[in-house]
């Protein structure tokens, strides 16, 4: 008998084990709040692992640099990749229902009087972009920084920011939520003034998912999230300005 129920145990706990299945998920590099690599959190990270996880399924997260996780997703050596759009030149099946909302914005030093009322404005000035920002950003910035010989982009936003804060460059170009946390973190006193120049409409991004089901299961549950309220204590959490709002808001509200 007692071996019966012995067995009996084991089968049931590798039937468990056989239905976790682990979801490899690429992320760019670190971006707090969305993606904090330090703590295998963040926004976007606790977004995905509370929609699979009612499915059975566990996320092993991936951190690289943008450019690299566009190509592991599109060799589908990964199962997922976070914070892309139709841009990425993917197959539109492939993108998950929208899940976050960046606001890209361009930020400037107060005390250099910088002056941007236009994206052609920015011409004007040493600029920093985050890596692809030429390509998620529209034709109109693609076409400006094309020749700008003072700009140039990378994966490294904690460097974006210091570079600002240093005064190495007149501004940089980032989302809103991210450089508000990072400048916590590098000027905690406050010591810096910035200017908030407001360019770009807020973008709506996806989880790149090529499988059918396994998008189908995250698009569902993304839906219970927000219906539940669960999609909003991580916004609270995280401290971000409220992302559905945000998307419906014109270009010209004010963030600050």
């Amino acid at each position: 008998m007692t071996s019966i129920y012995g067995f009996i145990c084991t089968f049931i706990l590798c039937i468990g084990f056989a239905s976790a299945q682990t979801v490899d998920v690429v992320a760019g590099l670190d971006k707090p709040p969305y993606i904090i690599v330090k703590d295998d959190t963040g926004f976007e990270v606790e977004v995905i692992k509370a929609a699979l996880a009612p499915a059975g399924y566990k996320v092993n997260m991936l951190y690289v640099p943008m450019g690299r996780s566009i190509r592991f997703i599109k060799a589908q050596s990964v199962d997922a990749a976070l914070s892309l759009d139709n841009q990425a030149n993917l197959p539109e099946s492939w993108l998950s229902d929208v899940y976050v909302v960046y606001q890209n914005v361009v930020i400037s030093l107060a005390d250099r009087n910088v002056i941007i009322n236009s994206i052609e404005d920015l011409n004007n000035y040493t600029l920093v972009g985050f890596q692809t920002a030429s390509n998620v950003l529209g034709e109109r910035y693609a076409e400006a920084v094309r020749t700008h010989s003072g700009y140039l982009e990378m994966a490294d936003h904690h460097r974006q920011v210091k570079m600002l804060l240093l005064g190495s460059v007149d501004s940089i170009v980032m989302d809103y939520n991210i450089f508000q946390m990072l400048k916590i973190q590098l000027d905690p006193d406050n010591l810096t003034t910035v200017n908030i120049h407001q360019l770009f409409p807020a973008n709506p991004y996806h989880v790149v998912i090529p499988d059918r089901l396994l998008r189908e299961t995250f698009n569902r549950e993304l839906k219970n999230m927000i219906d539940n309220g669960d999609y909003e204590k991580l916004i609270h959490r995280f401290e971000l300005v409220d992302l559905l709002e945000l998307y419906n808001r014109p270009v010209s509200a004010s963030l600050n």
